[in-house]
Order: C-alpha cells, then structure tokens, then sequence
C-alpha cells in the first residue's frame, strides 16, 4: 500500500488518499443499474454504443459491467461488496476518522 500511495501522490493528488479513490471507482461499479434483456447497440462509426442514450452516459466502468451476463454481475457485484469491506475496515483501523468534505 505505501508503495501505491506514493505512486497515487505523484500522479498528481498530493492530497488524496489511493484507498479513497479504490472504494468510490467500487461504489460506483456497485451502483450500476440492473436491465433485462439484451442491450441495444448501434454503430454510427466504429465503435459500438448503446441505443439509450441514458445507458450510454453511465460511466465506462458501468457499460463495461452492462456486457456481463446478469449473473457474473451479480458474481463480479458481491466480489467488489467483499473488496470494499476489506479495504474499509483497513482503513478505519489505520487512519483516524476524517471529517466529512476532508
């Protein structure tokens, strides 16, 4: 981890915490939304996109999960919950408390 932090630092977030970024990038592949059904796709040029121009909006983590089949996302989705607690309950056992908007 101080390895990865440091590396995170010199990326140019001299403030930011790599463990922080790691819980919001699985909080939002945890938020992405269910469909049923295949996804519509179009290709305008080379690239595919999804019809729904709400889908395609989503974050690319989120249309990436969209391509997995209902139960490897729900596989992947308790997977990341695991990941998170882990990381969570580091944190909280080695960093003090930080106040809200810190």
């Amino acid at each position: 981890y101080p390895e990865l932090q440091r590396i995170y630092q010199a990326l140019g977030y001299p403030n930011g915490y790599f463990n922080d970024r790691v819980v919001q990038a699985i909080d939002s592949l945890l938020q992405t939304p269910e469909f049923d059904g295949p996804m519509m796709l179009v290709q305008p040029k080379v690239f595919y996109l999804y019809s729904d121009a709400e889908t395609e909006d989503l974050p690319i983590g989120q249309k990436t999960l969209l391509r997995l089949s209902a139960d490897q996302r729900s596989r992947l989705k308790a997977r990341l919950r695991t990941i998170r607690a882990a990381l969570t309950a580091s944190a909280t056992a080695t960093q003090p408390a930080r106040q809200p908007g810190s």
